[in-house]
């Protein structure tokens, strides 16, 4: 793997990530997925980085797994371990992503497609360019969903657009990704940057220990019954009254101010 085939960059509170790899329209190796891994891990790390945006170059955000080098390196034989081989990978992608503390951004032009479909879906916000294309194409080559895309999609749509999509292996664009709820916005194709920016600058303004608590809430809170989510928001609220920041919250309101936190 080159290693150019990962970018990462650091500005402030906002940090980007992206797949590299143009010539194939940015699809994902297994190597490719453990360096993604690494990268997330050191932004987890990074106390500055407020928000993060997982964004696309000139070839698209991601085409899914690249099958022809994929398709080379996966164990065979009798006793080959393709589920641990998937997990191990792939997945661990998907896992590392979706357990960041900070707000996530999928910045998309071209295409999302297959795995990186799930790779969109598995960030908390989705600005999509209005000609891109997206979608989980997994049954027009016969296979099943993976990286999450069943969990994500019915979480979102319900089970039964969920069916919809993905029996059809539906592609849409940035406007029908809006209307049926899974993208924040669309732009045009050359202002998806600057849009993923804007919405990473407001996010990085927040309290980003009230962020990281609401994203275990939302997420650890849905289809559970109400008792449970009581009780989890009970316990996040009662840690997050006594943080300097919602000190500082209280008293810029009452200053009429915008307030400055400080993740303390």
């Amino acid at each position: 793997m080159s290693e150019h085939e990962v970018t990462t960059d650091i500005s402030g509170p906002v940090a980007r990530i992206a797949i590299h790899r143009p010539e194939r329209k940015n699809s994902l190796t297994p190597s490719v997925c453990l360096e993604l891994v690494k990268a997330l891990k050191t932004i987890a790390e990074n106390d500055d980085v407020r928000v993060l945006i997982f964004g696309s170059n000139e070839r698209g955000f991601c085409a899914g797994a690249d099958l022809l080098e994929s398709l080379s390196v996966i164990p065979r034989g009798e006793d080959a371990d393709l589920h641990g081989f998937i997990d191990d990978h792939y997945h661990a992608l998907i896992r590392a992503l979706f357990s960041m503390s900070i707000p996530t951004i999928a910045a998309i032009r071209g295409g999302a497609v297959g795995f990186g479909f799930s790779l969109a879906l598995a960030c908390d916000f989705r600005i999509v360019a209005t000609e891109a294309k997206v979608g989980p194409v997994f049954t027009k080559i016969g296979l099943v969903p993976d990286g999450g895309c069943t969990f994500f999609l019915t979480n979102l749509l319900g089970v039964g657009k969920a069916m919809e999509l993905i029996y059809t292996g539906k592609r849409f664009d940035g406007p029908t990704a809006v209307e049926l709820g899974l993208a924040y916005e669309h732009v045009e194709d050359a202002k998806v940057d600057d849009a993923a920016l804007a919405l990473a600058s407001t996010l990085a303004q927040g309290p980003p220990l009230a962020n990281a608590q609401i994203r275990h809430l939302v997420y650890s809170n849905n289809g559970a019954p109400l008792d449970e989510s009581l009780d989890r928001e009970a316990r996040a609220q009662a840690k997050q009254l006594v943080t300097a920041d919602v000190a500082e919250g209280v008293m810029a309101f009452l200053e009429k101010r915008a307030p400055n936190f400080k993740g303390r």
